[in-house]
């Protein structure tokens, strides 16, 4: 695993049971790296096996709750000059592998010793979860290590020149697929890291948002959860990074609780607070619009759903209004609807059919669009052709995906025309 550029990367990991991920986490770079070097935290399947015989040097190291401790050793295991230390469930890109040496170069070139690259989590079906940054591609010196158990964080006691490599390279990570969320649930494990560190630090916003973050997974548990989000935004420093994505969720995630129990008023002064705090970011202003939506404020909710969109386009840093990209295509259809709520039905029509053309299952959109044409008095003969551009109507799924929203808009001369072109099991299906 010879490197050809004079710049010896070393791979390293923690690990443990992941026989599942670990082919994937060191494939990357068997090619790059002057060494892969495993560290192993008590592994009962067969990871260390594949591990070694892929070619990684493993070592143990006796788990003690503490990840920066383990992270620590395991940079101390590397003798390359640079370290990239990604976690089992991530991975780069083949494409994003072979320039990573060459970034590093540019990087050393700055004066950097830290790289910051763009994270793309994804689920189950490689559906994108969220967008975010880190530092993962560290140089080897002494002292730049991390700090606590959980939600560990690189400290160095001088500057720390980091090169932004966020729009150069990507790591994917898997750890959002539903049945390794519950795992980690069901263990209990990072809530008591977070416990444990927060009776060392009991007033980091930091800590105090993730463990807020781990009880609003449970729904029983939703009041600890505001209570912890309420007490790290008073703990906040005055001046905030806008790059801070901890703070931002904090923000989000309260105001998506709050709306959950209707609390209008605070809702409305944590939007304010948090606009003070991160102007940039349009979440605040996504998640608040979302709430006046459902409640079927559609004046108030178009303001910030437009406030939202303005501020992604004006600030599309990966680090801003992360929430609002992963659900950009459903922000829209509401958008639509909002439109023609409003009475702006060519508005309305136009925003829909551009979410249909990139997700023709967006059943928001579908329903709007059928709504302001039936309402219009336009034709069903002249809905399917317009729709045709769309949808195929040679497809069952497509064919009763119309013919729903066709009865739900009250569209009874579309649903009729779809009607005479379905087979008789297609028919079977709807009861006619």
């Amino acid at each position: 695993m010879e490197s050809n550029k004079d710049i010896r990367l070393s791979q390293t990991m923690i690990v443990k049971n992941e026989e599942k991920n670990i082919r994937s986490a060191l494939s990357w770079g068997r090619e790059i790296c002057c060494e892969q070097v495993v560290v192993d935290t008590g592994s009962t399947d067969g990871t260390v096996k594949l591990a070694e015989e892929l070619g990684a040097r493993v070592v143990s190291f006796k788990w003690i709750d503490d990840f920066s401790a383990a992270k620590n050793f395991a940079l101390d295991q590397c003798s390359g000059d640079w370290i990239a230390i990604l976690d089992a469930d991530e991975y780069f890109s083949q494409e994003d592998s072979s320039k990573l040496l060459s970034i590093i170069e540019k990087a050393e070139s700055n004066g950097a010793s830290a790289i910051n690259t763009s994270l793309i989590s994804i689920d189950g079906k490689g559906g994108v979860v969220n967008k975010t940054t880190q530092v993962r591609i560290i140089k080897n010196i002494k002292n730049l290590r991390y700090k606590r158990r959980i939600h560990e964080t690189l400290t160095y006691p001088g500057s720390l020149n980091v090169y932004d490599a966020v729009s150069e390279l990507s790591i994917v990570h898997t750890g959002y697929m539903e049945e390794i969320l519950k795992e980690k649930r069901a263990s209990g494990r990072n809530r008591r890291m977070l416990e444990a560190e927060l009776e060392r630090e009991p007033d980091d916003p930091e800590i105090l948002g993730y463990l807020a973050d781990d009880y609003a997974m449970d729904e029983s548990c939703r009041d600890k959860a505001i209570e912890l989000y309420i007490k790290a935004i008073a703990n906040l420093p005055d001046e905030i990074d806008e790059r801070d994505t901890r703070t931002a969720d904090t923000f989000t995630k309260l105001i998506i609780l709050l709306s959950l129990e209707d609390r209008a008023e605070e809702i409305n002064d944590l939007y304010h607070k948090a606009m003070e705090k991160i102007p940039c970011n349009g979440d605040f202003s996504y998640y608040t619009g979302v709430y006046l939506y459902n409640k079927k404020c559609y004046e108030e909710a178009y303001s910030h759903y437009k406030e939202a969109f303005d501020k992604l386009e004006k600030h599309p840093g990966e680090w801003n209004s992360e929430n609002l990209k992963s659900n950009l295509i459903s922000a829209y259809a509401q958008y639509g609807k909002i439109l023609f709520e409003l009475k702006d039905a060519k508005g309305a029509v136009s925003i829909e059919s551009s979410v249909l053309k990139e997700n023709k299952k967006e059943y928001t959109a579908l329903t709007t669009i059928l709504q302001a044409f039936y309402e219009n008095g336009v034709s069903a003969s002249m809905v399917l052709d317009y729709l045709g551009k769309i949808y195929d109507f040679d497809e069952s799924l497509d064919k009763l995906l119309v013919y729903r929203a066709a009865k739900e808009t009250g569209f009874s001369e579309l649903s009729g025309s779809i009607c005479k072109v379905m087979n008789e099991k297609e028919l079977k299906l709807i009861g006619e």
